[in-house]
């Protein structure tokens, strides 16, 4: 018997092809080089990275952990805040300079537009992006965001430890 497809048939698998096709492309991007963001004296060869909770719910943060135990091969700690005064009280990681660096989401509201069908005119709302930045524990320096912020957050956490990984086998 002859496959065929009808049109409905054939809608699917282009979306179940193509959503499989960006999955994996986004989980093997990578910002740059990161020379712009990573700080200079960030050490993963010799030091254990702090990462603090990705996204709000509790499937990105899962995913976030499968990802860093399948693709980051130096140590690190998936944390369970992202405030900093409360972390710093924790006895566990006292020493700032072994458990120097946190990565740490931040969210910043961006403004998005769209037209209507005639494209005469725009309509503006505020949407949140979810982005990162590094924290050095040992100088309480706040490094900027990276810049790249998503809806997603593991759209950006994915490519940001790829970089994070490529930068350090340097």
């Amino acid at each position: 018997m002859p496959l065929s497809l009808t049109p409905l048939k054939s809608c699917l698998l282009f979306v179940l092809v193509s959503s499989i096709s960006l999955q994996s492309c986004f989980s093997k991007m990578a910002f740059g080089s990161g020379d712009k963001w990573i700080p200079k004296d960030f050490d993963a060869q010799n030091s254990v990275f702090l990462i603090a909770p990705v996204g709000y719910k509790d499937k990105e943060k899962e995913a976030a952990a499968r990802f860093m135990k399948e693709k980051y091969p130096y140590r690190y700690e998936m944390i369970e805040t992202d405030d900093i005064a409360e972390f710093n009280k924790m006895e566990k990681f006292a020493d700032k300079a072994k458990y120097r660096f946190m990565l740490l989401p931040t969210t910043q509201t961006i403004m998005t537009h769209s037209r209507t069908a005639g494209g005469t005119s725009a309509i503006a709302a505020p949407a949140s992006a979810s982005d990162f930045y590094f924290y050095d524990r040992l100088t309480g320096t706040k490094y900027p965001p990276l810049g790249k912020g998503s809806y997603k957050a593991l759209v950006t956490f994915k490519p940001l430890i790829e970089t994070v990984v490529r930068h350090s086998k340097k």
